[in-house]
């Protein structure tokens, strides 16, 4: 073979091979399943469709609007669309099915469903069936039925896209369909505890929505709005629960201060929240020392008169610790007549033991630590240590009547009294009854 024949054919020969490797690359993208980019939150779009032209359509005018509105916002950069090719689309036809693929392309939700052109009203259009799914360990089995229910509401199943105006309709169906895809997978982080990524959501979505029309979507925008700031409030108000937890624990001021900015996030976004106020009384009481501001924001709890006895049980304590010994008794007869939760109790206790560790000369303490344990606890035992300490702290002639109510329950002389009288009777208090 003469050299130049056979460079030829080597040439054909790598050519051949080159284009059979092309083919199987091609094959490859074709059946691969599409997957998010490291740290990104995949969001999968699979439409079927009847036709080339209606495909086409879809593309170009939906999945394109979504991809645009989601992807080319800074804000939203962790959340990544992929579209679903063609050949998967086919056994597209379950929830089985879908929930299958949303796995293969390790997203966390899923947008599918079949467009068709039909007559309705004696007009063309183009009928748009979706279905929306988050993976199933994202959403956990006994909140499932209330995400479903939040899918249903802000993506309806049909959409109609008139063929004389399908553009604009086509993109503002995608523009709700993007907002609502963008809520669902914060829920749905939020659902799986990655409460951090669900707020990043959230706050861009509700930045989002803050500039349309709120009468956009058929209203849904604004719905879309109150939701996603709903959500964001919880977030801030779990946050600030935290950081009350950590305060319990060490102390430290700087926790105060965190739960005060998630508060004051959240209360920018729903107001009259029952759960700030019990954290914002304890905020001006510890940090700005501030009895009369923390007893002013329960005024509107007092009036609609909650049922829970907690914001009850918050005055009576600001009450004592501010002497007002009458007005105190009469909230912690309200408190408990309405009921305490046990963690409410304990947390008071060591509250106020902590507080008496901090400041001796309060002695009027011992009076709230004796009435939380007494009808809180119904720890007889450890109420009277409390109420003698009372006593014996008292100056004669002051607080008279409550030295009155505390020497009948010691003695047995209140209905609710269940002393054990061979006791009390004999260790009386080393102070002098007041009469």
């Amino acid at each position: 073979m003469e050299p130049m024949t056979a460079v030829t054919a080597g040439l054909k020969a790598a050519g051949e091979t080159i284009s059979t490797f092309g083919k199987f690359w091609l094959l490859f993208q074709k059946l691969r399943y599409p997957k998010p980019n490291r740290n990104s939150t995949g969001i999968v779009i699979a439409i079927k469709t009847e036709n080339l032209a209606n495909n086409l359509q879809v593309k170009n005018d939906f999945t394109s609007t979504i991809r645009r509105l989601v992807e080319s916002d800074e804000s939203t950069k962790s959340l990544q669309i992929l579209e679903l090719p063609s050949y998967h689309l086919e056994s597209l036809t379950s929830d089985r099915e879908a929930s299958r693929l949303l796995r293969r392309c390790r997203s966390k939700l899923i947008i599918w469903g079949i467009a068709r052109e039909r007559v309705v009203d004696k007009k063309n259009v183009l009928v748009l069936d979706f279905n929306v799914m988050a993976t199933h360990d994202e959403v956990v089995k006994n909140v499932q039925d209330i995400f479903a229910a939040e899918m249903g509401e802000l993506i309806p199943k049909r959409h109609l896209i008139s063929k004389e105006n399908n553009l604009l309709e086509m993109e503002m169906t995608a523009e709700g369909v993007a907002l609502a895809a963008r809520y669902l997978t914060g829920v749905a982080a939020y659902l799986s505890h990655n409460e951090p990524f669900a707020e990043e959501v959230f706050k861009q979505l509700s930045k989002t929505l803050s500039s349309l029309r709120k009468g956009l979507f058929g209203g849904r925008a604004a719905l879309l709005e109150a939701k996603t700031n709903l959500c964001i409030a919880v977030i801030e108000i779990r946050a600030s629960e935290a950081d009350v937890i950590s305060w319990r624990k060490t102390r430290n001021p700087k926790y105060l201060e965190s739960m005060k900015s998630h508060l004051d996030v959240a209360d920018a976004l729903v107001q009259d929240s029952y759960s700030s106020v019990n954290k914002r009384a304890l905020y001006l009481i510890e940090i700005e020392e501030n009895v009369r501001g923390a007893l002013k924001i329960f005024e509107p709890w007092k009036a609609m008169g909650v049922d829970d006895g907690t914001w009850a049980a918050n005055i009576a304590y600001l009450q004592l610790y501010a002497g007002n010994l009458t007005a105190a008794s009469r909230f912690y007869k309200v408190a408990f007549r309405r009921g305490l939760d046990s963690p409410i109790v304990l947390e008071s206790l060591e509250y106020m033991e902590w507080k008496l560790s901090k400041n001796p000369d309060k002695y009027q303490l011992y009076y709230g630590l004796g009435m939380m344990e007494f009808h809180g606890r119904k720890e007889i035992g450890s109420a009277s240590d409390y109420f003698r300490r009372f006593l014996d702290a008292t100056p004669e002639g002051e607080y008279v009547a409550q030295v009155q109510e505390v020497n009948d329950l010691l003695h047995g002389k209140k209905e609710d009294a269940s002393f054990d009288h061979s006791v009390t009777r004999t260790q009386k208090p080393r102070r002098k009854r007041h009469k």
